[in-house]
């Protein structure tokens, strides 16, 4: 049957399992799952499997084993559903890990899990990303300290020894016969929910490495400029889409660079700095 692991949306995991079911039993009907889940409203299990309502938490049990689920998938199924019920960022990184953490280690490993787990992490932690940018500039024959050095700030040797090991996990870099790392592929493809949650923790660290370069680096090593606007809605929403048309931009442009020797962060950071006086808590002067 299908792997309850595989999947980031209990809702579309109860979708595929019932149209796998319907597919082998044409008698299997909304009311049927219904009914064997103890669910009395013949119409909340439709308007879940299409996105337009929630189970409740009371509804989960019965469920579980109305889909036959074990103890470790009982688990996952249940911190899935409050996943995907979880309104604040720091409530997704909570059900995330202990998403990634169930049933994730030893021979009965869920390996979509494991895969996250390190998706997660590589998202969560700035540095990993320049050593995979190093090693695609200039490859990488196992000096640990020396690319350890190349960071800027420089991280520890062992920080530097597992990015590399999580970047070989990911598939994201390769070693040859001759024992050197190369990158396998120049762009990422990552579920969107990994990315979702742990770019808080990114854009928080690129934040403060930016400060740090703000103080330390000479003007001709760093490039620091800021506009304050006063704009409406609809100019928001079309300046977004601008920058997001700059970033493809300038993507397509790097692709083309031969030369490449250091790597940068570029921070692209627009956001409100006065309250809408039409709103709570805003107020006409």
């Amino acid at each position: 049957m299908i792997d309850i692991a595989q999947y980031m949306d209990y809702r579309r995991y109860l979708g595929d399992y019932y149209l796998a079911v319907k597919k082998h039993n044409s008698r299997f009907s909304f009311q049927a799952f219904s009914e064997k889940a103890g669910i009395s409203s013949k119409g909340l299990l439709y308007n879940v499997l299409k996105g337009k309502r929630h189970l409740s938490k009371s509804h989960l049990a019965g469920m579980a084993r109305a889909l036959g689920l074990n103890k470790h998938e009982f688990a996952y199924f249940e911190t899935l559903f409050a996943y995907n019920c979880a309104k604040k960022a720091s409530d997704c990184k909570f059900y995330l890990e202990r998403l990634t953490s169930i049933r994730t280690t030893g021979r009965t490993a869920w390996r979509p899990q494991v895969v996250r787990k390190e998706q997660y992490e590589y998202y969560s932690r700035w540095y990993h990303s320049v050593v995979r940018s190093l090693i695609g500039m200039y490859g990488f024959s196992g000096d640990y300290q020396a690319l350890a050095r190349l960071c800027y700030p420089a991280v520890t040797p062992g920080q530097a020894r597992k990015s590399v090991e999580l970047l070989l996990s990911l598939g994201f870099i390769s070693k040859d016969a001759t024992g050197s790392y190369r990158l396998t592929e120049r762009t990422i493809t990552t579920e969107p929910e990994v990315i979702g949650v742990a770019v808080h923790s990114f854009h928080q660290q690129s934040g403060k490495l930016a400060v740090a370069a703000l103080k330390e680096l000479p003007r001709h090593r760093r490039n620091f400029s800021g506009v304050t606007i006063g704009i409406s809605e609809n100019m928001y929403r079309e300046i977004c889409n601008d920058i997001e048309e700059f970033r493809t931009h300038l993507l397509r442009k790097i692709e083309t660079d031969q030369c490449a020797r250091i790597t940068y962060q570029m921070n692209i950071q627009f956001f409100p700095v006065s309250r809408d006086p039409d709103v709570k808590g805003g107020r006409r002067l």
